[in-house]
């Protein structure tokens, strides 16, 4: 390997690192998301729950506000969903990414090798120097 190429393998390096730091803090955020969502669906259930005690109460005013209260719980709750799906596709790309980078790098260390061994046996044609280590 000669030295011009180590920066170019460092840097694909930095990048797969960097491309499995964003993917893991994706996953994290899918996975607050979800468990926000899944709370906010939970308190949906309650207030639902209540409204139909408050209606049962003969409360029709404090029906209407649980149920308001409901439809925006609900819209929260579709929102973090999104939110966590978003994230997971997220890092399902940058997984993606990752694994092309490495791909290309594997690629091109493989090209090196070639044309090492080209190198090797055209010395090797020439004389065998190369080869023996004379």
């Amino acid at each position: 390997m000669d030295d011009d190429d180590a920066p170019s393998s460092s840097s694909s390096s930095n990048k797969r690192e960097a491309y499995d730091r964003e993917r893991a803090a994706a996953l994290t955020a899918a996975a607050a998301a979800a468990s926000r969502a899944a709370r906010l669906e939970e308190r949906a259930q309650a207030l639902r729950a209540h409204a139909l005690e408050r209606v049962r109460a003969r409360d029709e005013a404090a029906a209407r506000q649980a149920l308001a209260t409901r439809a925006k719980v609900v819209r929260a709750a579709a929102a973090s969903r999104r939110r966590a799906d978003a994230n997971v596709a997220l890092a399902l790309k940058l997984k993606e990414a990752a694994a092309l980078l490495l791909q290309s790098q594997e690629e091109e260390e493989g090209e090196e090798h070639d044309d090492a061994m080209r190198r090797a046996g055209a010395a090797a044609a020439r004389g065998g120097h190369a080869l023996r280590g004379d």
